[in-house]
């Protein structure tokens, strides 16, 4: 008797697919609570400090996260929110998205390693706890903006709340990606195992951050043409 491909695979291996779809089913709408912590802190950065503006957003972040775990998420209902979410934020940042030209700030030799400890920190505890949190708090912590975060507390100080934020208002539109990634890992896992779905997922989110980079590009080179056009 010829077995199926399901048949083959062993059983911690299924389940360990079973809890990834359940996970990755609610990664993107917890990714909403992403760029409402990004939008918060472009608003208040702009005339509070580094503790007021990260400290409120991270409140809302978590605000947003718990309001999530109250719905059991679809990927159609977690597309649907995202839709909402993002048509309010991208406009309320937009004004702040000005470029603000080449800065320069001291770097420290441990602002890298201090940033990769930390996300390893977050990492191990949420795989850790993730068979008592659930499936659906553990993608809500592993999506925690750590990264960002780590970057507001480095630049914040050294160059300013203004031009910080103008990097976090540029980010609404990549972010997008990242809800993307995850909705093609959500689909494909089963088919193609978590692996191969994963490598697709990545490749999805570059190809969209390599797109916008692109399109910013040509805008820019239109923008100059235009300038030097009208130049006397």
């Amino acid at each position: 008797m010829s077995s199926s491909p399901t048949d083959s695979r062993t059983v911690p291996s299924v389940i360990a697919e079973i809890r990834c779809c359940s996970a990755l089913s609610s990664r993107p709408a917890i990714n909403c609570a992403v760029t409402i912590f990004a939008t918060i802190y472009v608003l208040l950065a702009q005339r509070h400090g580094l503790l007021v503006s990260l400290g409120g957003a991270g409140i809302g972040w978590f605000a947003v996260a718990a309001a999530l775990r109250l719905v059991a998420w679809t990927p159609l209902s977690a597309i649907a929110l995202n839709v909402v979410v993002y048509a309010v934020t991208i406009p309320l940042s937009r004004r702040f998205r000005g470029s603000t030209g080449p800065v320069s700030f001291v770097r420290t030799r441990l602002d890298i390693p201090l940033r990769a400890l930390t996300v390893a920190l977050v990492v191990a505890v949420v795989t850790a706890a993730s068979t008592r949190i659930g499936s659906f708090a553990s993608g809500m912590f592993a999506l925690f903006p750590i990264i960002l975060g780590s970057s507001i507390v480095i630049m914040h100080p050294r160059i300013g709340g203004k031009v910080t934020a103008s990097m976090l208002a540029h980010a609404q539109l990549p972010l997008i990606g990242l809800g993307l990634g995850f909705l093609v890992v959500h689909y494909l896992v089963a088919p193609i195992s978590v692996w191969g779905a994963l490598v697709v997922g990545i490749t999805a989110n570059i190809a969209w951050s390599g797109g916008l980079l692109v399109v910013r590009l040509q805008i820019l080179k239109r923008s100059g043409a235009t300038s030097s056009q009208a130049a006397p």
